[in-house]
This record gives C-alpha cells, sequence and structure tokens, in this order.
C-alpha cells in the first residue's frame, strides 16, 4: 500500500504507515453503500441474463462482472471516500533566509574600491536592476543575489531543503517569496522576479532576529540560517551570545557580508562644555568624533553659537575610530544658544546626518556667590573649598565659627561676623553652604537664612556630620527648610576622623536622581546609574534620618540601611518658598577623589552649584519645573517627563492631572500631553512625550508665563553609526554556531557547506482518493474491455 500511495499520490518521504482509515464526504452509512454495491451487481447480473442468454454462461458473467466494476468506481467517485493516513515522515530539512531591511541597507558603497566591484560584477553582472552596479544600494544587491541565474542560490539550496524567508530589522517578519515556478499545490505558475521591500527600518536586532526564527521552527529540524546583511547590529539581544545557544542546539549560521567592509565617514559623538558661560572668558570645549577611512586626513571644525560662527581656525586630524580634540572659544554675547560643531561632507561620505552636534548653553556676566559656613575645617570643606576655588564661575566667601578671627582680615576669602540680615545674604550670596557647624553659632542669622531662601529665592545646602549639623537645629528655622524629617542623636566626633571602617555602603540612585541635574555624571541613565554605583565607598551617614517631608524628593539613597519608611534617603532636594534647599546626609564626598581624581568630584560640585546658585542670580525662579533624561531625544523614543508645579504661595499645587502642550513652530505642529497627580510628591506630575522630528517648547496649560521646556527631537542615526560592512562581527556569528561566513563571490557554494537535518516527524494526512486520474483510468479500461467483449460477442 506504501508505493501505491507513494506512486499514485504523490507521498514522497514515507518512512512508514501506521494506520489509515476510509470515511466518505457526505457521511453516508455503511448499509447505504452496501445496499448500493448490491444494487449494482444484481442489476449488472439482470442485464446480461436479459440481453444475452444465448451468449455462453461465463462469458456473460464476465462481463457483468466488468459492468459491475465501472458502476463500482462510479459509485466511489460519486461518494468521494477520503483516506486518513497516519505515517512517519523524513521532510526536507528547513533553511531560514533572513533579509536585512534596516536604513543601512539603503546605502550606496560610494567609497569601495574597485576589488569590491570586481568581484560583485564576477557573479552579478554589471548592472543591477538595470543600473550600473556602483551605484545600487544594498538592498538592490540582496535582490539581484537572489534572482541571480549564474548562483542560482535558491534552486540549489530548495532541491535539498525547504526554505522560508524572513526580513529583519526593529522587528522579524515572515516573508511569502515565490522563487519556483509552481505554487504551493504543484501548479505551474509565471515566476516573477523577487522584490525586496525598501529599507526603512531605524535600528537592526540580529540577535533578536535569530532568536524569533529559532522559536519559529521549535520542534522542526532546522539545518540552518543564512543571514544577508551588512552586520550593523545596534540594539537589543547580543548576536555574539544568541549564536554561542545556536551551537548548541545545533543550529549553523551562514552569514553573507553585504557591503563593503570600510566606510569613509565622521561623525561628532559628543562636546563636553559647561552649560555656564561666562561673556568674553576664554573656554576650552572638548569635542569627541568618531572616523573611519579617514586617517591622517586634516577636517575643518566649524563652531557656532546660535547663528554667529565662532571666529579662529579650527580642524581636526583625524584618526580612525574614536578621538577628541579641545578648541578655545570665547562668548562674546549673553543669553541662552545653541553651541553648534560641525564637519564638511567627505569625499564619498554617503551619510552626513551625524557630521554636526549642538549644546544648549547659557552665557552669563555675574558669578555665582558661595558662603561656606563651617564650625571647624573638615575634610568635605578643604576640598570642596580647593575645587570651588578653581572654578572662574564661582565666587566664594568662607565664615569659620572657631577659626583665627585676624585671617578675616588679611584674607579676602574670609569673612567675619557672619552676614545678620536677609538684606545681605540677598545682596552678596546666592547660595549658602552648612557643614558641621552647630546651631548654637547663630541668633536671628537663621531667620535671615529662611526668608534669603523662602522670599528671596536664595539656596541653602546643608551637610551632615558627627557634630553640629543638623542635630542641633531641631525647633529652628532651618528645620522647618530642611527636605528631612529627623531627630537629634549622639554620635562620636572621633568616628569622622577615623581611618578604618568596618561598614562601607554605596550611594544609589532613586528614580528622581537618574535623571536630576544634580546627579547627572554622564549623559546616559543606565550609564549613570551604574557609575553611582563604582564611585569610591562611604563609611559614615546621619543615622538620625527619619523620612522625607510630603514635598521633597530623594535623588540619592542609601544601598543597604533602611527604617519603616523605606531606604535611608542621603541626598535630598525640595523646594521652600521662592528658593531651594538641598541636604546631605553623608560628609564623604571627597571619598570619591580616591584613586579617579577630581573628575566626578569637579563635574558633581560644579552642576550642583549652578543648578542651586543660578534662579537667585539671574531672578529666574520659575514655578515650573521641568525633569528629563536629557534635552535632545531621537524619533520615535519616549520622553520620561517629570513636572513640579506650586501656587503663588510657594505651596504645591493640587490638581488631580495637567495638561502639558508641546508647539514645533516652525513645523506649525502642537501636540497635547496628559499628565497624571503624583498622590505621595505633592505638586508632582509624571508621564512621557512622544514628538516627532522637530525643536519643541513645551508648557504646561494655565502655567505657560511660569516656566518652559525645549527639547530637540531629531532623526535616529544608529543605522549609521557604523555604516561598513561589520566583517569581524559576521565571522564571529558564524564562528560561535558552527557555520561559516560567506563572501558573495563564494554564494554559488554555499549549499555544500549546509548539512541536512534528518528528523522523523509523525504527521497525518488527508487524502481525496476519488480526486485522482487513477480512477479515471480505471474506470475507462474497465469500460473498454466490457467494450471489447460485447463487440466480441456480437453485442450493441
Amino acid at each position: 500500500m506504501k508505493y501505491f500511495l507513494e506512486y499514485f499520490y504523490n507521498l514522497d518521504k514515507t518512512v512508514d504507515i501506521l494506520a489509515y482509515q476510509v470515511r466518505f464526504a457526505f457521511n453516508i452509512p455503511e448499509w447505504v453503500i452496501a445496499f448500493l454495491v448490491i444494487a449494482s451487481g444484481i442489476y449488472s447480473y439482470w442485464i446480461y441474463k436479459k440481453e444475452a442468454d444465448f451468449v455462453n454462461p461465463i462469458y456473460r458473467y464476465t462481463m457483468a462482472g466488468f459492468r459491475f466494476l465501472v458502476y463500482v468506481f462510479i459509485l466511489l467517485l460519486l461518494l468521494q471516500p477520503i483516506l486518513i493516513l497516519d505515517r512517519m515522515v523524513e521532510p526536507k530539512s528547513n533553511i531560514a533566509i533572513l533579509i536585512d531591511t534596516s536604513e543601512s541597507m539603503g546605502i550606496i558603497e560610494e567609497s569601495a574600491d574597485v576589488d569590491y566591484f570586481k568581484d560583485l560584477k564576477s557573479v552579478l553582472g554589471d548592472k543591477v536592476g538595470g543600473k550600473p552596479i556602483e551605484e545600487a544600494n544594498r538592498t538592490q544587491i540582496v535582490q539581484s543575489i537572489l534572482n541571480s541565474e549564474k548562483i542560482d542560490l535558491l534552486n540549489s539550496l530548495g532541491d535539498k531543503f525547504s526554505l522560508h524567508f524572513f526580513s529583519f530589522g526593529k522587528e522579524t517578519k515572515k516573508l511569502k517569496i515565490q522563487w519556483q515556478n509552481v505554487d504551493e499545490k504543484g501548479n505551474a505558475i509565471e515566476k516573477k522576479p523577487i522584490v525586496i521591500a525598501e529599507a526603512k527600518e531605524n535600528v537592526t536586532q540580529i540577535g533578536a532576529a535569530q532568536r524569533d526564527v529559532l522559536n519559529y521552527f521549535k520542534g522542526q529540524p532546522l539545518a540552518g540560517l543564512v543571514m544577508l546583511t551588512d552586520g550593523g547590529n545596534n540594539k537589543g539581544e547580543d548576536p555574539e551570545i544568541v549564536s554561542q545557544s545556536l551551537f548548541l542546539k545545533k543550529v549553523p549560521v551562514f552569514s553573507v557580508g553585504i557591503g563593503f567592509p570600510e566606510s569613509i565617514d565622521i561623525s561628532i559623538v559628543d562636546i563636553n562644555i559647561p552649560e555656564l558661560l561666562f561673556k568674553d572668558e576664554e573656554i576650552a570645549v572638548e569635542v569627541r568624533f568618531k572616523a573611519s577611512s579617514l586617517e591622517g586626513v586634516t577636517v575643518p571644525v566649524k563652531i557656532s553659537m546660535g547663528d554667529h560662527e565662532l571666529p579662529g581656525k579650527h580642524e581636526v586630524v583625524c584618526k580612525d575610530g574614536y578621538f577628541s580634540k579641545e578648541f578655545v572659544i570665547k562668548p562674546e554675547k549673553m543669553g541662552r544658544f545653541s553651541l553648534k560643531v560641525s564637519v564638511p561632507q567627505q569625499d564619498k561620505e554617503f551619510f552626513i546626518d551625524n557630521n554636526k552636534l549642538s549644546k544648549q548653553v547659557r552665557v552669563i556676566d555675574s558669578k555665582i556667590r558661595i558662603l561656606i559656613a563651617v564650625d571647624n575645617p573638615s575634610w568635605e570643606y578643604r576640598y570642596l573649598k580647593g575645587m570651588l576655588n578653581t572654578d572662574d564661575r564661582i565666587e566664594t566667601k568662607v565664615y569659620i565659627n572657631k577659626g583665627d578671627l585676624r585671617r578675616a582680615q588679611h584674607d579676602p576669602d574670609f569673612i567675619y561676623p557672619f552676614p545678620k540680615t536677609r538684606e545681605e545674604l540677598n545682596k552678596n550670596f546666592d547660595v549658602i553652604i552648612f557643614n558641621n557647624i552647630p546651631a548654637s553659632a547663630f541668633n536671628k542669622e537663621l531667620e535671615a537664612i529662611q526668608k534669603f531662601v523662602s522670599e528671596d529665592g536664595g539656596s541653602f545646602i546643608m551637610f551632615a556630620a558627627t557634630s553640629g549639623t543638623p542635630g542641633t537645629y531641631l525647633n529652628t528655622p532651618i528645620q522647618k527648610m530642611l527636605p528631612i524629617e529627623f531627630k537629634s542623636i549622639n554620635q562620636n566626633v572621633k568616628e569622622d576622623e577615623a581611618k578604618e571602617f568596618t561598614h562601607p555602603f554605596k550611594l544609589r540612585l532613586t528614580a528622581d536622581g537618574k535623571y536630576h541635574n544634580v546627579t547627572r555624571l554622564t549623559p546616559l541613565v543606565d550609564e549613570n546609574e551604574k557609575l553611582w554605583l563604582t564611585l569610591p565607598s562611604h563609611y559614615w551617614y546621619y543615622k538620625g534620618i527619619k523620612r522625607l517631608k510630603p514635598a521633597a524628593i530623594a535623588l540619592v539613597e542609601h544601598s543597604a540601611a533602611g527604617n519603616e519608611h523605606g531606604a535611608i534617603p542621603l541626598i535630598t532636594q525640595q523646594r521652600y518658598g521662592k528658593g531651594q534647599v538641598l541636604f546631605f546626609g553623608v560628609n564623604s564626598m571627597w571619598r570619591w577623589r580616591f584613586k579617579i581624581g577630581n573628575k566626578h568630584f569637579n563635574k558633581y560640585w560644579a552642576q550642583t552649584i549652578q543648578f542651586m546658585g543660578l534662579p537667585h542670580l539671574l531672578g529666574t525662579m520659575e514655578r515650573v519645573q521641568f525633569t528629563t533624561e536629557g534635552k535632545e531625544f531621537t524619533e520615535g523614543q519616549l520622553v520620561t517627563t517629570s513636572v513640579k508645579i506650586i501656587t503663588k504661595e510657594f505651596t504645591p499645587i493640587t490638581d488631580e492631572e495637567i495638561v502639558l502642550i508641546a508647539t514645533d513652530k516652525e513645523q506649525g505642529l502642537s501636540e497635547q500631553f496628559k499628565f497624571a497627580s503624583q498622590k505621595k510628591k505633592p505638586g508632582t506630575y509624571e508621564g512621557q512625550l512622544f514628538l516627532k522630528k522637530g525643536s519643541w517648547d513645551i508648557v504646561v496649560e494655565r502655567y505657560e508665563k511660569e516656566g518652559d521646556l525645549k527639547l530637540k527631537v531629531t532623526k535616529a542615526m544608529l543605522e549609521f553609526e557604523n555604516p561598513a560592512m561589520q566583517k569581524g562581527l559576521l565571522r564571529k556569528l558564524a564562528d560561535h554556531s558552527g557555520g561559516k561566513f560567506i563572501e558573495i563571490k563564494d554564494l554559488a557554494n554555499l549549499r555544500d557547506h549546509i548539512s541536512e537535518k534528518i528528523q522523523k516527524i509523525r504527521q497525518q494526512d488527508e487524502m481525496k482518493l476519488w480526486d485522482n486520474w487513477f480512477f479515471i483510468l480505471v474506470i475507462t479500461i474497465l469500460a473498454s474491455i466490457e467494450w471489447a467483449l460485447r463487440k466480441k460477442a456480437d453485442l450493441p
């Protein structure tokens, strides 16, 4: 039976038939079928008995038998029998062909050398899609490979394997590609050229594509993955790790490199410059570049502030890879500006959107004025004072409670006595810092400080210490200002000076701290969070901290210690009236300098002083404050945003929700977003913005003049950060999985590198026995024999 079915019903690859069953299409009872068969037999016998009584009985019965068989097969045709077959088969192994449809596949290899095009022409000819091969992009090269009769890739693989096509970029999609001249049922159809969709995906996730295809064939034999890609992986799961898992599953990757492995490109990666600049003061701008195939080439650099190009000859000698150079500029005007750095397009450079970068800066003509009050010089004070003295944007005065009074007479950095009135503080200072100084050192000065902050918009910073701060400030105006609730505790003063401690701990960023200007040491949120956990450990914190006040936020918390209210908040901030207050529950930020120098310590304090001091200096304390991950984003990126709003009386508003209005005046676009109130944070609203490419000005409805947020959204450039074909990565994917990296010129031999995966599987099929030429043939033969016998017997 197995051979009969294989021959007449094309049941190839059948190893064994386990069981079979016949049923009829109309579910006719068996007794009806038996009756019809018997009736057919009786009718055939009756006809010949009546018609040919003169013929030999044996001859007559033979003709009646053939007539009966004709009736039976016609009856079977009418009843439409179906065979239900349970069998073991050995199907063809599967091959997944993955086609990269990301934006980088639209690159034209303008910088490729003669040998590259010579190899392409040897297998694809001089033209691709009617145009010279030198003008074809990578997607058109892939399309030509799939249609090439010379390579004959698909027919070569299709003889041995079952082919399945997928596209990948941001997502992995199954493709329906008709590469044969027959359809799934074996019917002949017109073969059309294969057309690949235009490359539009703005990211490439090679690892995710490998994983998706592996899951698609779960439980089925998969002989390998053939990947037609430039290897520009830029998001998602690490493809090298996925390739290693493919090796364990014996699924090799055969990566076919599309594109030239070298590409001329220069991009500006980062601009390192303080956000606050001073008029007519020279400042160094560190620009970080990335280049490929431009080693030793001198490129001019244009630096502009707003629409004004800054004078001077600026240029850089390129190196392949990352490199940096400092340029000295001198701002000539005050105000807010977009500092732009750009380089011209290089010869044969394809992508130029990454040839420019901008950063928002502010130019002022005044210094931030700081007053530090200490009981006696501590390590924190000494390092902070040293850092502030090196920053020309800051002017520092010091009050030492137990210092030598004669020093204040001869050293302009020191003052005595401490300013008594709010007017003195408002006129001469923007930020006041307390460190280890007890409340007993003051009298009415504390009320003056309170009014300086709440009514004049000044800022106040306090460091906790083993004596003085904050424990002695219970029931004083300072207690009302601080963002924490605390209790006074007695601690050993010597503990602060000890050289060895047994319980080191890290400072951990909170959800608010991840995005806050004070705690942003690196631009990327994830990197910033990891960096904080790698900074040198601390050994002491003020154990009298209870919890945050309702309107305050915690920026940093203890990595291990906590109480009934949660983790101990160690760096906290809140608005107080028109001003703001920052509290440190530690006094050892100076330890950050251990082994790594001033890099993070100086950056942290520079941005903290700016954040706290600028509102009072410039008179711009706004009632609406926005917090985002940055100021520049790419299209399609969600912008997580926090908004804090206070009333004219400087108390948090109580609205259930607010409406943010985003406007791009150049494009005439406007969008609205609703943000919900955060119950545990009065006056705070959080949500996400989704904006198109453009320059956006964002305000809160009904608070339009109380503060705004300016964001720039650009086209995502991930696809063009490494425009060259990533030959190294593609080799690793092949090697890690047990496959092979294939050059385009060697594609004709790809089939020889792939081994079949023979795997028996159980399969059930339903076959229409009647819908086959065999039935017509049998009826024709039986009817012909009967007709011949009738003629021989002289019957009509």
